[in-house]
């Protein structure tokens, strides 16, 4: 079982900070001052260039999670936000946009939770919270939150407020630790989580804590739910996006890589570890994927994040910079949004938002 003492420290309110709030509209340019730290512009929109058919307008985060944008169903930009830090990734129940930034303040690591409105991209509410985190999920009353590593650990919180005061999180004990979660997702009784660096997906129930199931994969990193034990899943390093029956154990390729280590969803993270790293060339920042030579459409490269609704799962292609619509009755690419800069996490806006 799983402790979570680290929660209950109380945060210092840091804030890193909205650099500059785009609206981007082709009415010309001009500047209007907006409050606090944040500036609102008008003018022309970037090159974004949509082609095929999207049916839902989208929140973005590219730019390795520095801009957060909101993109029409005619793959214009409606408005953008830019951030100080790297790696901000947005959240959504639905009703409500989320905002989660990491940071490090005097050497000590930081998260801070911001609710934005779909509409505008403006603040809402502000959480700051004194440990790192790597998870989140959003239930129609909570905020469940993972955290990272070595703060390994798993808490909700009310979202009842409008934020910028300290939270408090009552933990959730686990029947199996799991080391980082880049995401997690509540379907009112059970709690998925994509164990990225565990190479895992855990299915846990809320109540108990205990665990219902689990499969490897290598470096999940999102995964959504659409039928009773159906999960539509992510898996950046592998390049691959699955839909997997967690009653039966059974998952089908539906996009990924072509090569062999990725086309095979029986090979263990650790066989695909293995064979990686004797087949791939150093950079100065780590080593190059195998899949490097092989990247065409309709091939993933190092996908981070997706949202499904009405049956098109919205896949940020990152390393190929671009958004696909993946129609997963069809089985197929119906639209591609290209223009990004490493586009890493998406939600879909819902009708009337």
């Amino acid at each position: 079982m799983l402790a979570l003492g680290a929660f209950f420290f109380p945060p210092t309110i840091i804030r890193q900070g909205i650099v500059a709030h785009f609206d981007m509209t082709p009415s010309g340019s001009r500047y209007i001052a907006g409050a606090a730290s944040a500036g609102i512009y008008y003018g022309s929109a970037e090159e974004i260039t949509l082609n095929g058919e999207i049916s839902h307008d989208l929140v973005v985060a590219q730019d390795f999670g520095t801009r957060v944008s909101r993109i029409s169903q005619q793959g214009s930009i409606v408005w953008s936000v830019e951030l100080e830090s790297r790696y901000n990734r947005v959240f959504s129940n639905g009703r409500d946009l989320f905002l989660l930034s990491n940071f490090t303040f005097n050497g000590e690591p930081r998260s801070e939770i911001r609710r934005l409105d779909f509409g505008t991209g403006q603040e809402l509410g502000f959480w700051p919270v004194s440990f790192p985190i790597s998870g989140l999920s959003i239930s129609d009353t909570h905020l469940y939150v993972a955290a990272m590593q070595s703060f390994t650990g798993l808490g909700r919180v009310a979202i009842s407020s409008n934020g910028n005061t300290d939270l408090v999180f009552e933990p959730i004990q686990l029947d199996k630790e799991f080391s980082n979660s880049r995401y997690l997702l509540e379907d009112g009784e059970n709690l998925i989580l994509m164990d990225t660096f565990g190479h895992q997906a855990l299915v846990h129930r809320i109540s108990d804590g205990t665990l219902l199931a689990s499969r490897d994969f290598y470096y999940p990193t999102h995964v959504e739910k659409i039928g009773a034990s159906e999960f539509l899943v992510l898996e950046e390093h592998a390049n691959r996006f699955s839909e997997w029956n967690s009653a039966t154990g059974a998952v089908e390729i539906l996009l990924s890589c072509e090569h062999p280590l990725f086309n095979d969803a029986s090979i263990s993270p650790r066989s695909i570890n293995e064979d990686e790293n004797s087949t791939t060339t150093l950079r100065y920042f780590g080593t190059t994927s195998v899949c490097d030579d092989r990247v065409s459409d309709p091939t993933l490269y190092s996908p981070n994040g997706f949202d499904f609704s009405e049956g098109l799962a919205y896949i940020a292609d990152t390393d190929n910079h671009r958004v696909l619509a993946y129609d997963v009755e069809l089985g197929r690419i119906v639209g591609t949004i290209r223009g990004f800069n490493n586009p890493s996490k998406l939600v879909v806006v819902e009708n009337g938002l």
